[in-house]
């Protein structure tokens, strides 16, 4: 174990915490979004389903923040992991990795 993996793994932990977080904020914004529909009549709302909209709101924001530092958490880590994998292994062959865009996602291709 390298003197920085104890931490790495610790961020990874955190910066997943955080992605699951924002999730979980969007899926109640959405489900108190849905709420605060119900209450309204096309786009005029009775000054009851304030409150419903407002924290539909609050859960929105909170959950956009908490997403994009997620995602940037995450991403960040699996840099660090590509980069960092063969620390702990300082006599054993470095291979080639590179992460490819697509138009499908983000892999990672070369030899391990």
């Amino acid at each position: 174990m390298t003197p920085r993996s104890g931490p790495r793994r610790l961020a990874r932990r955190q910066d997943s915490a955080v992605l699951v977080a924002g999730i979980a904020t969007g899926i109640a914004a959405w489900v108190e979004t849905d709420s605060a529909k119900d209450q309204c009549d096309g786009e005029r709302c009775p000054p009851s389903a304030e409150p419903a909209i407002d924290r539909a709101n609050t859960l929105a924001n909170i959950s956009n923040v908490t997403l994009a530092v997620g995602v940037l958490g995450v991403g960040y880590g699996l840099v660090e992991l590509l980069i960092h994998a063969d620390d702990s292994a300082p006599h054993a062959r470095r291979g080639t990795r590179i992460a490819v865009a697509g138009p499908f996602g983000l892999s990672v291709r070369g030899e391990l």
